[in-house]
């Protein structure tokens, strides 16, 4: 972009390209840990060697220790920058990063990514393991299916135990498959790289779907917030503020009005008047930045905002895990006693009743 004094193609310096070489594909768990690692190496004031050392202990990638090594000792690269070439984090975290390094911010940056990262980690698991209960009732359904099968057409074909032996097998093998293979799904959710398009995408999507997009809503403000506090504590001017903490909310209402905001800010519009341009930011959320901008606490409120729209975020993300697990568990219980009474009993009791009138 034209007013991007700091970016991945710009680097710390206007003249210098920095573009990156590679994708990590780093999961939230590894970027936490490494944040963390490079946050408390750095303010015990140890040496990069020493860190690489720590890193190759934590099992990163030797692979990836070597490169970042090589760029930062013998090509002199600054992390930020080497953090961009080798494609470490995601790409917001980077551009903090890169402007943090110039501002002596790097540690409390670190500290804040780290956070940011390990709480989505754990938003995640939350999510998938609500789930549980409602799985295992799948698999369970599955077996009950098979055993309602066997004895409706098998009813008079042998004893009940070599009537129910293969029944109960076959539906114990379709069960731990189906638990398997949802189990496989949700380790692969908790295994997406922080640095993929894709999952940007898919909240982007997310975001115009009718209940689910609340949450989705109230964690954009939180990271626009955050980002917003985080890129000014680090020293970016004005306009960078405001596109990087756009591009942070991953929110296309906030996204698409990137240039009409910092064209405001340039004609001489305070924070408040030139976020008014952006759509998908509340009044009450403007009013705080006007305040925080006339009293000097804008980071203070900031922060206020971000822990507010998080909690916000947290218990409507809560509601709507708890209403879509309880309408799955729902569902199947209520499909699972449709099938077992109209494909098993009704089917059998009609035989068995039939049989008897007949008899008479």
């Amino acid at each position: 972009m034209e007013y991007s004094e700091y970016s991945e193609v710009n680097g710390g310096n206007a003249g210098t390209p920095l573009v990156k070489e590679r994708s990590t594909y780093m999961t939230d768990v590894e970027a936490e840990k490494m944040c963390k690692l490079f946050a408390d190496g750095l303010d015990s004031g140890i040496g990069y060697d020493r860190i690489f050392e720590f890193m190759e202990r934590q099992k990163f990638d030797k692979k990836l220790i070597t490169q970042l090594r090589s760029s930062i000792v013998d090509y002199g690269d600054q992390l930020g920058e080497a953090f961009t070439r080798l494609g470490l984090l995601d790409a917001v975290s980077r551009k903090v990063l890169l402007v943090a390094e110039e501002q002596g911010e790097l540690v409390p940056t670190f500290r804040e990514q780290g956070r940011n990262f390990g709480a989505r980690d754990k938003r995640r698991r939350k999510i998938g393991y609500a789930f549980v209960p409602s799985i295992v009732l799948i698999g369970f359904s599955l077996i009950l299916w098979e055993l309602v099968l066997v004895i409706r057409f098998g009813v008079t074909q042998g004893t009940t135990w070599e009537i129910l032996a293969p029944a109960i097998g076959v539906g114990v093998m379709k069960g731990l498959s189906i638990i398997a293979i949802i189990s496989i799904a949700i380790w692969s959710w908790f295994q997406v790289p922080v640095d993929l398009s894709l999952r940007d995408a898919s909240s982007r999507f997310f975001l115009n779907i009718p209940v689910v997009s609340k949450p989705l809503a109230y964690r954009s403000l939180a990271n626009f917030c955050r980002y917003l506090r985080q890129s000014l504590r680090a020293g970016m001017d004005m306009s960078r503020c405001i596109e990087l903490a756009a591009e942070g909310s991953n929110n296309p209402k906030m996204t698409r009005h990137i240039d009409a905001s910092i064209e405001a800010i340039k004609v001489g519009y305070s924070l408040e008047q030139a976020l008014t341009v952006m759509k998908g930011i509340d009044r009450e959320t403007l009013d705080y930045i006007a305040i925080g901008e006339e009293t000097g606490k804008l980071e203070e409120n900031l922060a206020f905002l971000t822990q507010k729209f998080d909690t916000l975020a947290n218990e409507s993300s809560e509601r709507v895990v708890a209403f879509f697990n309880s309408s799955l568990l729902y569902s199947v219980i209520i499909a699972t006693f449709i099938m077992v009474f109209w494909f098993g009993l009704y089917p059998l009791f009609g035989d068995l009743f039939g049989g008897a009138l007949g008899g008479l």
